[in-house]
């Protein structure tokens, strides 16, 4: 049953301009075409033109005929140019409800959504204009040869624009059922994803919600990777994460940034147990330079960290991730900009989970920042993560080590360890 109403889902497609859908219901009037009178005596005198051919030579006969096709599809393409928009919309728009009529038809889905089938009941004036309207979205869509030529004709016809009219007046009168329909279609798909998304994981929650301003994780892990190893995790305030390269630092603020999204997204957590507050989330990870902006990685980092200042408010708690904070400085400057920017996080309605390799500043912010950290075991030839998160701040070093794996010259290696 799932599979086939990700069937008609599917069939509805997917475009930019949907998004735009309930704006454009909002101001509908605005969207019908004017002048309906001159595509009815056009159509009236492409049909008129026909009459000629059974009883003129065959030169002469099509030359009405073949002048108001010229006329027709000129008015057609110049109207498809302005309103290309308006045309992709109202197809999208008779698509949904052509596909909600058959996922109406199942008793599981009325069961489900009893008001849908009341909405298309009132919204039967405008299904009826759905397979004309549709044509030329399908032949935008598949690029179908079939498709194509039934746009000419359509645009020969005028049908498509006279069609697009008449549904528009219907739906003018009858709004308030599409976007009935519109919502129940929309928390459909969205439930069917959330489900596929849950059977995907190796196990998820349903997340448990506190007024206190803490986190607490059981056995959480990042959704995107294979294999995960699971933490467990419980704060009260920000903390900081240290350990060496590749240790699981920034993996681990991930997991826990994009859990809390998803808490209040979907109600899943990809954990046996996640309780957290109701909270913002934002983050300062992956900043790039922006060339086309002229703008350097670190003037880029410090906007990002600038915006998470700036969303903080006493009304409710911000979980802020922020990966190596500042990396983009020298190293003074660095140390002392962390120090004053996390003392004011300290004060702030937020918890921070800020992933860095300087340790000076664990020793800096002392017990105002709870302490974790990310180890590892280095052998002869190779280097063994554990990706278990720890209390206290990281000991261990790696840099050199990874050098030396990786095949650096000797006297580089011999260098750097003195």
């Amino acid at each position: 049953e799932r599979e086939k109403i990700e069937e008609l889902l599917c069939d509805i497609g997917k475009s930019d301009s949907s998004y735009y859908l309930p704006a454009y219901l909002d101001g509908i009037e605005s969207y019908v075409f004017g002048h309906q009178w001159v595509y009815r005596v056009l159509q009236i005198l492409l049909a008129a033109s026909l009459v000629f051919i059974p009883f003129y030579p065959v030169d002469w006969s099509l030359m009405p005929f073949v002048g108001m096709c010229a006329v027709n599809l000129g008015l057609y393409f110049r109207i498809n140019m302005k309103h290309d928009l308006e045309l992709s919309l109202i197809g999208t728009a008779v698509s949904l409800l052509g596909n909600a009529k058959q996922m109406a038809a199942r008793k599981e889905i009325r069961d489900l959504f009893p008001e849908l089938q009341d909405a298309l009941s009132g919204l039967k004036g405008v299904i009826r204009g759905e397979k004309i309207l549709r044509i030329k979205r399908e032949g935008a869509r598949t690029g179908d040869a079939l498709g194509t030529c039934l746009d000419y004709l359509l645009g020969i016809t005028l049908m498509q624009i006279t069609t697009y009219n008449k549904v528009m007046k219907r739906l003018m009168n009858n709004v308030e059922n599409y976007l009935t329909v519109y919502r129940c279609i929309g928390e459909l798909d969205a439930a069917i994803s959330t489900a596929s998304f849950r059977k995907s994981l190796p196990w998820c929650c349903i997340p448990e919600y506190t007024d206190e301003k803490r986190l607490e994780m059981t056995e959480v892990y990042h959704p995107l990777i294979k294999e995960p190893v699971a933490n467990d995790f419980a704060v009260e305030k920000s903390c900081l994460i240290t350990g060496s390269n590749a240790s699981g630092k920034s993996t681990f603020i991930k997991a826990a940034a994009v859990n809390a999204v998803l808490a209040q997204a979907i109600n899943t957590c990809a954990a046996k147990r996640f309780v957290m507050p109701s909270a913002e989330v934002i983050t300062s990870m992956a900043v790039r330079d922006d060339l086309m902006a002229g703008e350097s990685y670190f003037i880029r980092e410090i906007r990002y960290l600038k915006r998470i200042l700036d969303s903080i408010t006493e009304e409710r708690v911000t979980i802020c991730a922020i990966d190596e904070i500042l990396r983009g400085t020298n190293t003074g400057e660095r140390i002392r900009a962390s120090r004053a920017i996390l003392e004011y996080l300290r004060d702030k309605n937020c918890i921070a989970l800020v992933a860095t390799h300087d340790k000076e500043l664990t020793e800096l912010l002392g017990s105002d920042y709870l302490n974790y950290h990310f180890s590892e075991e280095i052998g002869e030839d190779d280097i063994a993560f554990s990706y278990k998160i720890m209390e206290g701040p990281a000991t261990s070093q790696n840099a050199v080590k990874l050098l030396e794996f990786a095949g650096f010259p000797k006297e580089i290696i011999e260098a750097a360890q003195e």
